[in-house]
C-alpha cells in the first residue's frame, strides 16, 4: 500500500464515500497496490476502516447482491456496505490480517464457511467458465510447455460427476484474510455457478496444502455438506488443482508478474512430482 490524498479521487466518488458515512471524515487514505483488475483504496474513517473498489470493467452487480446476501447469513464474510453503478464503485468493510498463517481451526473454520456459500441458492448468478473451453484458449506456446499436464487434467475433468455450487471463484491468498476469529472470505467479483472442486483446488494451492491436509479438508467439506467423502475426492481435486494452476501460471505470466508464476510452477512441479 501507498499513501494517497482522498482529496484526489473524483468529486462523484468522494460523494458517494460521505452519502455512504454519514458524519464521518476520512483521516487517512491508501491506495492498495496489490491488485490489478481495479483501483482499491484503504480509508481510514474515525476508528473504522474501509475498502473503496474503483472498478474498471462492468460492475458484478450479481456477484455484490450475493455477497451482501451472504455476510448477512454467514459468519466470516466481508460485507458489502453499499455501491454505485453509474460510478462502478463500492465500499466493503476491510479486513485486517492479524497472523500470518492458517492453523488446523482455521482450516477447519475457512473450509465449514466455503461449504456454506456453496450450499446456498444462486440469486441470479451467472454459470462459471467453462474450465475445458479456458484450458484449450491458453496459448499454444504455453500448450506446448504443459502439454503433459493439460492432457491430465482434461482426463480428469471428463472422469467425474460435475458437483455444482455458488462458487467465490478467486480464492487466492490475498482473498482469504486470517483473522483471530477465522478466516474472513472477501472479494466475490467472479462468483458464479460451477464445480465446487475449483475453489476447494484454490484453497488447496493458497496455503501449500500437503496430503495429509487435503484429506483433512474434504473430511470437514464434505461433513459439513452432510454428506460421504466420495472415493474419487482426492484424485478429482488433484485434476483441479493442476488445472487452476495452470489458469494462473497462464494468468500472471500474461500480466508480467514473473515473481506469482515462479511460485505456483513450483507448486505444479512438486505436484506432478508426487
Amino acid at each position: 500500500m501507498r499513501a494517497f490524498n482522498f482529496q484526489n479521487l473524483h468529486g462523484a466518488v468522494k460523494g458517494f464515500v460521505a452519502e455512504s458515512l454519514p458524519c464521518s471524515q476520512v483521516k487517512a487514505c491508501y491506495q492498495i497496490t496489490a491488485g490489478l483488475s481495479n483501483h482499491n483504496y484503504l480509508l481510514v474513517v474515525e476508528q473504522s476502516k474501509y475498502l473503496l473498489k474503483l472498478y474498471q470493467k462492468d460492475m458484478p452487480i450479481p456477484s455484490l447482491t450475493f455477497q451482501g446476501f451472504l455476510a448477512a447469513t454467514i459468519p466470516n464474510i466481508q460485507h458489502v456496505i453499499r455501491w454505485d453503478a453509474a460510478l462502478k464503485v463500492a465500499l466493503f468493510t476491510y479486513v485486517d490480517e492479524a497472523v500470518a498463517g492458517i492453523d488446523k481451526k482455521r482450516l477447519c473454520n475457512l473450509v465449514e464457511t466455503i461449504a456454506l456459500v456453496h450450499k446456498q441458492p444462486s440469486v441470479n448468478l451467472p454459470v462459471s467458465l467453462d474450465l475445458k473451453q479456458a484450458l484449450s484458449d491458453l496459448s499454444l506456446t504455453f500448450k506446448q510447455r504443459t502439454h503433459s499436464e493439460l492432457r491430465y487434467c482434461l482426463h480428469l475433468l471428463e472422469s467425474y460427476p460435475k458437483e455444482l455450487g455458488c462458487c467465490h471463484n478467486d480464492l487466492v491468498r490475498e482473498n482469504l484474510i486470517p483473522t483471530e476469529d477465522g478466516v474472513i472470505v472477501i472479494d466475490f467479483e467472479y462468483a458464479a455457478i460451477g464445480d465446487v472442486y475449483f475453489d476447494l483446488a484454490a484453497v488447496a494451492t493458497s496455503f501449500w496444502m500437503n496430503d495429509e491436509d487435503i484429506v483433512r479438508m474434504l473430511a470437514i467439506y464434505y461433513d459439513q455438506m452432510g454428506l460421504k467423502v466420495p472415493d474419487y475426492a482426492v484424485e478429482k481435486l488433484r485434476g483441479f488443482r493442476v488445472a487452476y494452476l495452470l489458469l494462473c501460471i497462464s494468468w500472471y505470466e500474461e500480466r508480467g508478474e514473473a515473481e506469482k508464476a515462479a511460485s505456483l510452477l513450483s507448486q505444479l512441479d512438486e505436484l506432478n512430482a508426487t
